[in-house]
């Protein structure tokens, strides 16, 4: 609980000051708009209907959209569970999507080089990241 609310106080100052936030799941989108007036930020949704967003007040924020390349069928758990154990904080990285067949994650460009390096494998599958 203490975390939420240093999360949502950070997002605040960070809009205040001029910075995006990271991606922020409905509620906290919710929590951190409440103490925010509307004209103070925008909305950065990676595609349309996107679960996880990033607010911003200039430049629309970077991110990195990374596809999941493997030889065995991979499950969403799997993929959220690999992200967890390198110790990465779910604001760092937003949806991850299935389209046509493969997986997507859209990472924050903060820790973008960092995933890239690190995410290898995916519960027992060898993976790579295009």
């Amino acid at each position: 609980m203490k975390s939420d609310i240093y999360k949502i106080k950070n997002a605040v100052e960070k809009i205040k000051n001029g910075r995006n936030t990271l991606f922020l799941d409905g509620r906290e989108l919710k929590l951190v708009t409440s103490n925010l007036k509307k004209d103070e930020y925008n909305i950065y949704y990676p595609y349309k209907d996107s679960e996880k967003v990033m607010l911003y007040t200039g430049k629309v924020p970077l991110v990195r959209l990374f596809k999941i390349n493997t030889v065995e069928k991979v499950r969403h758990q799997d993929i959220l569970g690999s992200l967890f154990a390198l110790n990465i904080d779910s604001s760092y990285f937003g949806d991850i999507v299935l389209y046509e067949g493969n997986f997507y994650v859209y990472v924050s460009i903060e820790l973008a080089d960092f995933i890239k390096d690190n995410l290898t494998m995916v519960g027992k599958n060898k993976i790579s990241l295009e």
